[in-house]
């Protein structure tokens, strides 16, 4: 008798643990959908040579950090040096001239003087232009994404040739991969959990923008980039300058309510759908 009793209780708590895995499977709850996500400066500037000239020295290169009108590099400024230097005798040659007509009283010269004297100046202001925008400076504070062209010290650049890319470190934004399969159950506005892989332990939270209308095919299928803005947590003030463009991460994305089991069989439901598809046996 005591073992039978034992065998009834052994199956009475089976059928109560059955019937309560069943309850919880159709009881909807939360749903997330798992993203990569990767953080993206929201300001981003490319820095280039304002003329053509020869590189005399460059100071940072990509990694580093900058900060507003700090010098970046500096173009060969010896032929721009003896332009002003002319420039500036011609000046100096013009006023002896004028001073001479002044007391000859020779006003067609003095008038002839006077232009040139004009002429003159804007040269002067267009050859120290020039020799300042020779020195290459940082636009805003921020982190310097490509460029290494001190590798290339005394190297001949061209007008417009790019030298560096910075990004700034004033504002951040998030980019959110979305699978193809997902896709579709991801809203505007929907709020996403986020941890990056250099410091995992700390959970930001982010709310998605509108979704990009076009895939990016990758190995294995495609993804939808959905730009997401960062909110302001408890935690988030304090580490967001810790966040630098380029570092990567898994979002989790709310997506509604749905059970444990229709979570579970989702993928393999809409596999056998598409197989059926191919098969032709589903119109």
């Amino acid at each position: 008798p005591g073992a039978r009793a034992d065998r009834r209780r052994r199956l009475l708590v089976a059928v109560a643990l059955s019937v309560l895995l069943g309850a919880v499977s159709v009881l909807p709850l939360p749903y997330r959908v798992s993203a990569r996500v990767s953080v993206e400066a929201s300001d981003r500037q490319v820095v280039s040579a304002p003329h053509g000239g020869h590189l005399a020295s460059a100071h940072v290169r990509a990694g580093d950090r900058v900060e507003a009108g700090q010098l970046l590099a500096t173009l060969d400024q010896r032929e721009t040096s003896l332009a002003l230097d002319k420039w500036r005798s011609e000046i100096v040659r013009n006023r002896a001239e004028q001073a001479v007509a002044l007391a000859a009283r020779e006003r067609v010269e003095l008038a002839r003087l006077r232009a040139e004297a004009a002429h003159l100046a804007l040269e002067r202001t267009l050859a120290e232009q020039r020799r300042a925008r020779g020195e290459i400076r940082a636009p805003f504070d921020g982190v310097v994404l490509s460029g290494d062209p001190g590798r290339a010290l005394g190297a001949p650049l061209d007008a417009g040739e790019t030298l560096f890319e910075l990004a700034s470190s004033a504002r951040r934004s998030l980019l959110v991969e979305v699978d193809e399969h997902d896709v579709a159950l991801i809203e505007e506005g929907a709020v996403a959990r986020v941890r990056m892989a250099a410091a995992p332990r700390r959970a930001f939270e982010a709310r998605l923008g509108e979704m990009i209308p076009l895939a990016v095919a990758e190995a294995g299928g495609s993804v939808f980039r959905v730009p997401a803005a960062l909110l302001a947590g408890e935690a988030a003030p304090a580490e967001l300058p810790a966040l630098r463009p380029g570092m990567q991460g898994v979002a989790r994305i709310e997506a509604g309510r749905r059970s444990l089991a229709d979570a579970w069989t989702r993928t393999l439901r809409e596999r056998l759908v598409l197989l059926g598809w191919r098969l032709g046996l589903l119109r």
